[in-house]
């Protein structure tokens, strides 16, 4: 196989390998890893077995495979566990690449997909802020059906929702870390409705604001 730079392949066992650079200088970063946790790494991260790839992340994978023969030289206290996680961090990135190269957005779409996910921070720092789906379509510079269907696309719940299960979030970190009442912090998250609070926590967690606590 013929290969540009910044490709990248998995090999399977018991595949031999032989790297050339055709008279040309060249340098590659390689591990070995074997067990059934890494079977399972594999597994999990559908990259594809002895084909080759261009995933994108070539200077991730270097600093991570020097990160690792370190830890391998120094044998360090709890060296195999950091080796392990930086090869889940590796193949995780390397999918999340090949992902977003294979559907890469419009220029258009892209500025949409950054603006909703400003929208969203702004949702998780003041989830308590009088959200509708107007006002978030408007930030975004969306119509409210174009903004409400690429929320859930992209976040797999729709806005509302969202902004509810964020409220609801910050109300039961509240029950247990505060002296605040059931009515202040049912205001505090969002909630004019005291009663509604009660309802709604009820339904979504099976317990009221009070049993929770």
């Amino acid at each position: 196989m013929e290969a540009g730079p910044g490709a990248c392949i998995l090999y399977g066992p018991p595949t031999r390998q032989w790297y050339s650079g055709g008279g040309r200088a060249f340098t590659h970063d390689w591990f070995h890893f074997i067990g059934s946790e890494a079977q399972r790494v594999v597994k999990r991260s559908t990259f594809p077995i002895g084909r080759i790839v261009y995933p994108g992340v070539g200077g991730f994978i270097t600093d991570t495979v020097r990160v690792m023969y370190g830890e391998l030289v120094d044998r360090d206290p709890g060296w195999d566990e950091v080796i392990a996680a930086h090869v889940r961090l590796l193949f995780t990135r390397m999918r999340r690449a090949l992902v977003q190269r294979a559907t890469t957005p419009t220029r258009a779409k892209a500025l949409s997909l950054q603006r909703l996910k400003d929208l969203r921070l702004a949702l998780h720092r003041i989830p308590e802020h009088p959200w509708s789906v107007g006002e978030m379509a408007d930030n975004v510079g969306l119509s409210r059906s174009r903004f409400s269907a690429l929320y859930k696309e992209h976040f797999g719940a729709s806005p509302m929702e969202d902004v509810i299960r964020l409220r609801l979030e910050r109300a039961r970190w509240l029950l247990s870390n505060s002296a605040f009442t059931v009515t202040q912090i049912a205001r505090q998250v969002g909630f004019e409705d005291a009663a509604y609070f009660n309802r709604l926590f009820r339904r979504r967690v099976g317990v009221s604001p009070g049993r929770y606590r």
